[in-house]
């Protein structure tokens, strides 16, 4: 957006959570209509999670379709009775072996154009807005400028040489191994037959009752209700920096049910491992923080409305 002096909307930025979205309906949304100012939204439109990943022995099973993002997005702008909506992070294509196939459930700006059932109005990608009098300008698509193909073929090339070799250690297993079991009584609740890792060619079985993490094979009970496949670097990397729960956003990894099992348990494991990753679960003391803090920012907040504005001459 192009700022102007004395003539700027009340501009909001959100992610496709429902935190975010009680946040914005209970803090900024009086903000807005007490200054009286023009309403921008920005908020993504497509997942970033594991919604489609989930796979049985018919194909995919999906969570959620694309046009419940396009109804979110349109309660939201209702919500805020927003005047412009503006897409955004929410454009990007999988080119690797293990994540071309999600290219076929994006959602697209084509499903916003199809689904829209806002008053708000509706701006493409890449637009600019000019804060004086709200006038825009949009770069088409011939216009967009993608990486080169040469270039995305070689990085592309370069991370599934790096995924193949890497090695998963003794001490990644024992990390993995620290996260599971932190959930241990509740995941063996859940999932009575445990559940599977496929790291490579490498199967690790979880067993809650006993709280292992061993070779997955016929004396160990198979790979149990499902199998999570990770490539071995990115599991790697995400025990090594502490965020397990980022794995639920890549769209190469896959979840195959080897059972009738909701797919919603499932991408409840992700779930808690991000309790675990952002230490709210350390003690008793972070989760009661986190909760008085989730309290007050999503319900209680209060934000000051701005001063009115001195125009000078």
């Amino acid at each position: 957006m192009r700022p102007t002096p004395g003539a700027q909307p009340a501009a909001f930025a959100t992610g496709s959570g429902r935190v975010q979205s009680l946040a914005i309906d209970n803090v900024h949304l009086r903000v807005a209509d007490r200054i009286g100012k023009p309403k921008v939204l920005l908020c993504s439109y497509s997942p970033a999670s594991l919604v489609n990943s989930f796979v049985d022995e018919a194909g995919i099973v999906s969570l959620k379709p694309a046009r419940h993002y396009v109804d979110y997005v349109c309660r939201l702008c209702d919500a805020l009775a927003a005047d412009f909506y503006l897409p955004f992070a929410s454009q990007a294509a999988f080119h690797r072996d293990d994540s071309s196939w999600a290219n076929r459930y994006r959602t697209t700006y084509r499903h916003l154009e199809q689904y829209w059932r806002s008053a708000t109005r509706l701006l493409p990608p890449y637009t600019d807005i000019d804060l004086a009098d709200l006038t825009y300008r949009s770069t088409s698509p011939g216009q967009y400028r993608p990486m080169g193909p040469e270039r995305l073929a070689a990085l592309t090339a370069e991370r599934a040489g790096a995924e193949e070799a890497a090695e998963i250690s003794a001490a990644d297993i024992a990390g993995l191994r620290r996260k599971l079991n932190v959930f241990r009584w509740l995941l063996c609740l859940i999932f009575p037959r445990g559940f599977a890792f496929a790291l490579g060619e490498r199967h690790l079985r979880y067993d809650g009752l006993r709280g292992r993490l061993c070779d997955a094979d016929a004396a160990s009970g198979g790979c149990g209700d499902f199998v999570v496949s990770v490539p071995k670097l990115t599991m790697t990397e995400a025990l090594r920096n502490n965020h397990l729960s980022d794995l639920g956003i890549t769209m190469f990894v896959r979840v195959r049910l080897l059972r009738r099992l909701d797919p919603r348990k499932i991408y409840a494991l992700f779930v808690l491992f991000q309790f675990d990753d952002y230490g709210h679960l350390r003690s008793g003391a972070s989760l009661l923080r986190w909760v008085g803090l989730a309290i007050r920012y999503t319900l209680l907040l209060r934000l000051p409305v701005p001063r009115p504005e001195n125009h000078h001459p």
